[in-house]
């Protein structure tokens, strides 16, 4: 006869947590604090939009070129994923929305599509351009997502995984 494993009490203390997400609320006051009136907004929320609404990692974010967004589909690709992987993801409507509002603007700077979707933007004597179609950095998007959910006044500690963990949650609440 095999004798039976036995849990340590380490083994008992290791259980799974839950991962922490933003509430309804919580994810409107958030997004409440990025204002569209501007280019750098625009891009901003369109960047909030894909992690909350597409479940993107942040380095999948600022690795998005406009070749993977399929308006007509309502698909986001993402290539060479976690693991070297490549996914396609069905977005919904709002979220396409707020893509589409930052291509258009993305469009007016003369960028092309072989630069990333998600430029970096500068002001030069008033006029706002991108820096020369360089992409963002997954820094630059952490440090964007903390201080968005600063500002918000949250409780939590708001960074671009906590979206991704929101948006999964979401998912399973809606049962899929």
């Amino acid at each position: 006869m095999k004798p039976t494993a036995v849990k340590t009490t380490k083994q008992a203390r290791r259980s799974k947590r839950l991962p922490e997400t933003l509430t309804e609320e919580e994810t409107r006051s958030l997004i409440a604090q990025v204002s569209t009136s501007s280019a750098t907004g625009l891009r901003n929320r369109a960047m909030l939009a894909a992690m909350l609404g597409a479940g993107l990692r942040v380095s999948e974010v600022v690795d998005l070129y406009p070749a993977d967004i399929d308006f007509g589909e309502g698909t986001l690709r993402v290539n060479n994923g976690k693991g070297g992987r490549d996914r396609v993801i069905p977005v919904d409507g709002e979220t396409l929305a707020h893509l589409r509002a930052w291509s258009e603007k993305r469009k007016t700077f003369g960028v092309n599509g072989r630069q990333p979707f998600f430029c970096r933007i500068r002001t030069n004597a008033g006029a706002t351009v991108l820096a020369a179609g360089e992409g963002i950095t997954t820094r630059t998007v952490q440090a964007l997502v903390t201080g968005l959910g600063q500002r918000a006044g949250l409780e939590k500690a708001v960074h671009p995984h906590i979206l991704r963990h929101t948006y999964a949650t979401r998912l399973l609440d809606r049962g899929y």
